[in-house]
């Protein structure tokens, strides 16, 4: 019956010692850090591709719109701009003019949509900086706490 202890690596030599406290400590230490670098750059990657995903989202929702807007409000506007002409008795110029009012304060709307959307897309990855700083101020506090 082969006993072993916890924490200690089975293919090492049976009648090899044991690190010593201090460097059992040191690599538990190396492989902690090892481990929270690998969350944290998992974190960061998956913040990334939230965040790409959300501007092709942007990107998409800005082209679709620019497109069949044009489309829609080609015919829309000539029949405004006919209905001017004809209902209200204004020279076509003028129909024209109203018709190109109107569009531009739609155009307006649609920009101040989009600057607000652009305004929320993050390039940095927030959430990782912030438990990056978090774990540096934890090692700190700890190893400021082991010398006392």
């Amino acid at each position: 019956m082969e006993t072993t202890q916890q924490g200690y690596d089975e293919s090492r030599q049976p009648d090899a010692p044991p690190p010593s406290g201090v460097l059992q400590l040191l690599q538990e230490i190396v492989a902690d850090v090892k481990r929270l670098i690998g969350q944290q750059v998992r974190l960061a990657m998956h913040e990334l591709q939230l965040e790409g995903a959300r501007a092709v989202g942007i990107v998409l929702t800005a082209i679709i719109s620019g497109i069949l807007g044009a489309l829609c409000l080609l015919f829309v506007l000539l029949t405004a701009v006919a209905a001017l002409h004809e209902i209200v008795g204004l020279a076509v110029w003028m129909s024209c003019g109203a018709v190109a009012l109107a569009l531009m304060v739609v155009a307006g709307g649609l920009l101040l949509y989009l600057k607000g959307q652009m305004q929320r897309l993050r390039v940095v990855p927030v959430r990782t900086l912030h438990t990056v700083k978090e774990d540096a101020q934890w090692i700190k506090e700890w190893i400021a706490s082991s010398r006392t």
